[in-house]
């Protein structure tokens, strides 16, 4: 078996190594395509190889996955499988605008899936054909934070889906978002652990630093 080439970056908030391919990173307020948004990312965030990419950070690195969604969109088609009810197309239009022309023919090769329910997504991800279109899989964990499925239940979904990550990821770039829940619990560490074995990239957002101030004494 081929062994797979990792690739570990940490989204550091004093920059210095780049986030994504072609793209700096600077904390505070970065600018992405002439547009300023706090979140610590700049410029555009980009897939260059079939591989299986992972993010794990809070919901303040969707600007940039929506800058990317914008960018991959106006090249060609886009799948988007939306596991927390995240993705939003204003935002996407606003940075196609960017990008020069009308928004709506790029918007029209999006094609968006959103699963509600850890079945839903396992449904999503284990195709017997995956198309052969770059794949962006928003808030992939929050479908497994439902405590009314047990906990083996959703550990057997999570091994499938795994599984056909990897397989689209053969067929065209593949990105994860993963994000912390409450309804995760004591699983967030095993599964976040078990994608970023699964990934050929991962990507983790650092917190800022404290804001450390002299204290004023009059």
């Amino acid at each position: 078996m081929m062994r797979r080439e990792k690739e570990q970056r940490r989204l550091s908030p004093l920059g210095g190594t780049p986030v994504f391919p072609c793209a700096s990173h600077v904390w505070g307020m970065a600018r992405a395509g002439g547009r300023a948004y706090p979140g610590g990312m700049n410029d555009s965030l980009v897939l260059s190889q079939n591989r299986l990419y992972l993010v794990n950070g809070p919901r303040a690195i969707l600007p940039a996955l929506y800058e990317l969604a914008a960018r991959l969109a106006s090249r060609g088609a886009l799948r988007v499988m939306d596991g927390g009810n995240t993705f939003n197309t204003y935002p996407v239009a606003a940075a196609l605008r960017r990008l020069g022309g009308s928004p709506y023919p790029a918007l029209r090769r999006v094609t968006l899936a959103r699963a509600f329910t850890c079945f839903q997504m396992q449904a999503l991800v284990c195709v017997p054909e995956p198309p052969e279109q770059p794949v962006l899989v928003l808030d992939f964990l929050a479908t497994f934070a439902d405590e009314a499925v047990p906990v083996g239940e959703r550990m057997r979904l999570f091994g499938a889906c795994l599984e056909g990550l990897r397989r689209m990821a053969t067929r065209q770039p593949v990105l994860v978002w993963a994000a912390q829940h409450t309804g995760l619990a004591d699983l967030w560490e095993p599964l976040l652990a078990r994608l970023q074995a699964a990934a050929d990239v991962n990507w983790a957002w650092s917190a800022p630093p404290p804001d450390v101030r002299q204290l004023e004494l009059f």
